[in-house]
């Protein structure tokens, strides 16, 4: 089995200067360069989950990952145990999002019920993952994932000591570890998550200066100030991602999202369109779907007003 941690630690350093996209398609050719190697798949996964919150397509790649570990004999390999214990950690944080759906505005007691069960599942894998980092000392990488993986999967109970000692080695990993942008990658969702926006546009702004061409940050922050309803600035850091990176389709979408917000149904849909024709794998496929649905909602509602 080649070296999990080094190989990724190689893409996903450069996380913050690229597209996600182009991140995403360098994890997809290093998978298929190394068909047995887990790696990939995971790192995918959790690209897609923390960056895009897309877990429909990020747990077709965590599947990909299972059945690649399944056929692997873990023994006394630590990065093997590790890619395993992440696998274990993602699968149990996938239910928690995935399971609970509410029927008619109303949680079930059975959903509940899965959800408390599903979140045990994550504690106890995310706590196996801290036994075997300490194993894996001079991997910086896997200290990353599981600070990361432990501050997101508290992100709901903001104040927890989980949460908080994630968010403590995360700060501590961006100022004195190879990889600092990916730190402040995983911190800035983490905040994101947990909707302290204005913590994670100072994270988001302490990347800019350090990487002031980089799509994804001006992404990133556009997203927080969307989520805050400044519309004019969302749009403004939209609009600088979609000049440094014009072929990221993920970019005109959210750009879209400002527009439909704004009663630009027309500018809205010419946007999606771009995007879903810039998706070439269709990792945006379902998103574009769902977006075409409330622009047609949208649209009803304003010739019914007569505007």
């Amino acid at each position: 089995m080649p070296a999990i941690l080094d190989s990724l630690e190689k893409i996903l350093a450069r996380i913050v200067e690229q597209p996600l996209s182009q991140t995403l398609a360098e994890l997809q050719r290093f998978a298929g360069s190394e068909p047995r190697n887990p790696g990939p798949s995971l790192a995918m996964a959790m690209v897609l989950s923390f960056g895009r919150y897309d877990f429909k397509e990020a747990s077709r790649h965590l599947e990909i990952a299972g059945r690649l570990l399944r056929n692997v004999d873990v023994g006394g390999d630590p990065e093997m145990a590790f890619a395993q214990a992440l696998f274990n950690a993602m699968s149990a944080e996938f239910k928690v999002f995935t399971l609970v759906r509410p029927i008619q505005g109303q949680i079930t007691p059975i959903q509940l019920k899965a959800h408390v069960e599903a979140g045990k599942e994550s504690q106890a894998a995310i706590a196996d993952m801290g036994n075997i980092v300490r194993r894996l000392s001079g991997s910086t990488l896997a200290q990353t994932i599981h600070a990361a993986l432990l501050a997101f999967a508290r992100a709901n109970s903001v104040g927890g000591p989980e949460y908080s000692r994630g968010l403590s080695a995360l700060s501590r990993l961006q100022r004195n570890s190879a990889s600092p942008d990916l730190a402040a990658f995983f911190l800035f969702y983490v905040y994101r998550r947990s909707r302290d926006y204005r913590q994670a546009i100072r994270i988001g702004q302490a990347l800019e200066k350090r990487q002031p061409n980089s799509s994804l940050v001006k992404t990133a922050l556009g997203s927080c100030y969307f989520y805050m309803h400044d519309f004019n600035r969302a749009e403004q850091f939209y609009r600088q991602a979609l000049a440094l990176a014009p072929q990221d389709p993920s970019v005109r979408l959210e750009l879209a999202r400002v527009l439909e917000h704004r009663g630009d149904i027309a500018g809205a849909r010419q946007l999606a369109t771009q995007a879903a024709a810039a998706d070439r794998e269709g990792h945006l496929a379902s998103f574009v779907k769902e977006f075409n649905q409330v622009l047609e909602t949208r649209e009803l509602h304003q010739q019914f007003r007569g505007d």
